[in-house]
Protein backbone atom coordinates (compact mmCIF):
# COMPACT_ATOMS: atom_id res chain seq x y z
CA UNK A 1 0.00 0.00 0.00
CA UNK A 2 1.53 3.34 -0.83
CA UNK A 3 1.08 5.93 1.67
CA UNK A 4 -0.32 9.66 1.23
CA UNK A 5 1.22 12.40 1.93
CA UNK A 6 -0.22 15.34 2.94
CA UNK A 7 1.59 19.00 2.51
CA UNK A 8 1.77 20.97 5.53
CA UNK A 9 -0.32 24.47 5.88
CA UNK A 10 3.41 26.57 4.78
CA UNK A 11 3.80 23.98 1.48
CA UNK A 12 0.36 24.91 -0.08
CA UNK A 13 1.01 28.37 1.21
CA UNK A 14 4.07 28.62 -0.64
CA UNK A 15 2.85 26.92 -3.78
CA UNK A 16 -0.22 28.98 -3.76
CA UNK A 17 2.25 32.20 -3.63
CA UNK A 18 4.67 30.81 -6.10
CA UNK A 19 1.45 30.69 -8.82
CA UNK A 20 0.06 34.01 -7.82
CA UNK A 21 3.84 35.40 -8.85
CA UNK A 22 3.47 33.55 -12.21
CA UNK A 23 0.00 35.58 -12.69
CA UNK A 24 1.87 38.81 -14.08
CA UNK A 25 4.53 36.77 -16.71
CA UNK A 26 1.38 34.95 -17.65
CA UNK A 27 -0.63 37.70 -18.57
CA UNK A 28 1.80 38.95 -20.59
CA UNK A 29 2.53 42.21 -18.91
CA UNK A 30 5.33 41.62 -15.92
CA UNK A 31 5.87 45.02 -13.38
CA UNK A 32 9.04 44.46 -14.03
CA UNK A 33 9.20 44.64 -17.42
CA UNK A 34 6.84 47.50 -18.18
CA UNK A 35 7.88 49.21 -21.11
CA UNK A 36 8.38 52.70 -21.17
CA UNK A 37 6.07 53.91 -23.56
CA UNK A 38 7.46 57.46 -24.17
CA UNK A 39 10.93 56.60 -24.38
CA UNK A 40 9.96 54.12 -27.05
CA UNK A 41 7.99 56.60 -29.28
CA UNK A 42 9.95 59.57 -28.82
CA UNK A 43 12.10 58.88 -31.60
CA UNK A 44 9.72 57.99 -33.98
CA UNK A 45 7.48 61.17 -33.18
CA UNK A 46 10.17 63.65 -33.10
CA UNK A 47 10.73 62.49 -36.68
CA UNK A 48 7.13 63.38 -37.84
CA UNK A 49 6.26 66.75 -39.43
CA UNK A 50 4.06 68.88 -37.11
CA UNK A 51 1.28 68.28 -39.97
CA UNK A 52 1.27 64.57 -39.72
CA UNK A 53 1.43 64.67 -35.54
CA UNK A 54 -2.01 64.02 -35.09
CA UNK A 55 -2.55 61.45 -37.96
CA UNK A 56 0.69 59.48 -36.74
CA UNK A 57 -0.43 59.66 -32.83
CA UNK A 58 -3.95 58.36 -33.56
CA UNK A 59 -3.04 55.58 -35.74
CA UNK A 60 -0.13 54.51 -33.29
CA UNK A 61 -2.72 54.55 -30.52
CA UNK A 62 -5.17 52.18 -32.47
CA UNK A 63 -2.47 49.87 -33.06
CA UNK A 64 -2.13 49.24 -29.54
CA UNK A 65 -3.22 46.42 -27.67
CA UNK A 66 -6.46 46.63 -26.27
CA UNK A 67 -4.63 46.59 -22.42
CA UNK A 68 -2.11 48.95 -23.87
CA UNK A 69 -3.62 52.04 -25.55
CA UNK A 70 -4.21 53.86 -22.14
CA UNK A 71 -0.77 53.53 -21.19
CA UNK A 72 0.36 54.34 -25.09
CA UNK A 73 -1.95 57.47 -25.38
CA UNK A 74 -0.80 58.93 -22.43
CA UNK A 75 2.99 58.40 -23.23
CA UNK A 76 2.27 59.88 -26.86
CA UNK A 77 0.64 62.92 -25.21
CA UNK A 78 3.92 63.52 -23.51
CA UNK A 79 6.26 63.35 -25.86
CA UNK A 80 4.50 65.57 -27.80
CA UNK A 81 4.15 68.46 -25.30
CA UNK A 82 7.84 67.84 -25.17
CA UNK A 83 8.54 67.85 -28.79
CA UNK A 84 6.17 70.75 -30.43
CA UNK A 85 3.89 71.58 -27.73
CA UNK A 86 1.90 73.84 -30.14
CA UNK A 87 0.42 70.71 -32.14
CA UNK A 88 -0.86 69.21 -28.67
CA UNK A 89 -4.24 70.37 -28.95
CA UNK A 90 -4.65 68.44 -32.82
CA UNK A 91 -3.06 65.54 -31.07
CA UNK A 92 -5.54 65.58 -28.36
CA UNK A 93 -8.37 65.18 -30.58
CA UNK A 94 -7.19 62.72 -33.23
CA UNK A 95 -6.31 60.42 -30.38
CA UNK A 96 -9.97 61.28 -29.15
CA UNK A 97 -11.92 60.45 -32.39
CA UNK A 98 -9.71 57.08 -32.71
CA UNK A 99 -10.77 56.46 -28.94
CA UNK A 100 -13.16 58.05 -27.40
CA UNK A 101 -13.10 56.61 -24.14
CA UNK A 102 -9.74 57.73 -23.51
CA UNK A 103 -10.68 61.35 -24.51
CA UNK A 104 -10.91 62.64 -20.85
CA UNK A 105 -7.90 61.13 -19.46
CA UNK A 106 -5.82 62.17 -22.46
CA UNK A 107 -7.26 65.97 -22.44
CA UNK A 108 -6.28 66.25 -18.54
CA UNK A 109 -2.48 64.91 -18.96
CA UNK A 110 -2.56 67.33 -22.02
CA UNK A 111 -3.72 70.07 -19.85
CA UNK A 112 -1.43 69.11 -16.92
CA UNK A 113 1.19 68.78 -19.52
CA UNK A 114 0.49 72.20 -20.89
CA UNK A 115 -2.21 74.60 -18.89
CA UNK A 116 -1.71 77.29 -21.19
CA UNK A 117 -3.23 75.47 -23.98
CA UNK A 118 -5.84 74.05 -22.15
CA UNK A 119 -8.60 76.15 -24.12
CA UNK A 120 -7.28 74.85 -26.84
CA UNK A 121 -7.28 71.00 -25.87
CA UNK A 122 -10.61 71.19 -24.43
CA UNK A 123 -12.09 72.37 -27.97
CA UNK A 124 -10.16 69.84 -29.36
CA UNK A 125 -11.70 67.62 -27.35
CA UNK A 126 -15.03 68.44 -27.90
CA UNK A 127 -14.68 68.84 -31.66
CA UNK A 128 -13.64 65.63 -31.95
CA UNK A 129 -16.97 63.78 -29.89
CA UNK A 130 -19.31 62.08 -33.00
CA UNK A 131 -22.62 63.78 -32.58
CA UNK A 132 -25.13 62.15 -35.47
CA UNK A 133 -28.54 64.19 -36.16
CA UNK A 134 -31.53 62.31 -35.12
CA UNK A 135 -33.23 61.98 -38.41
CA UNK A 136 -36.82 64.06 -38.47
CA UNK A 137 -38.87 60.55 -38.85
CA UNK A 138 -37.63 60.15 -35.24
CA UNK A 139 -38.34 63.28 -33.48
CA UNK A 140 -41.46 63.39 -31.76
CA UNK A 141 -44.36 65.86 -33.11
CA UNK A 142 -45.36 68.84 -30.71
CA UNK A 143 -48.48 70.04 -30.52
Amino acid sequence: MTKLIRPSLGTVAVLVTALLGLVPVLAGNPPDMQTDYAARFEPVLVLVPALELPAKSASMVAAAKLGQKEPVALAIVKVVSKVNPSALPPVVGAISRTEPILSGKVAAEASKLQSTLSGSIQLATIASTRCEPVPLSRTPLIG
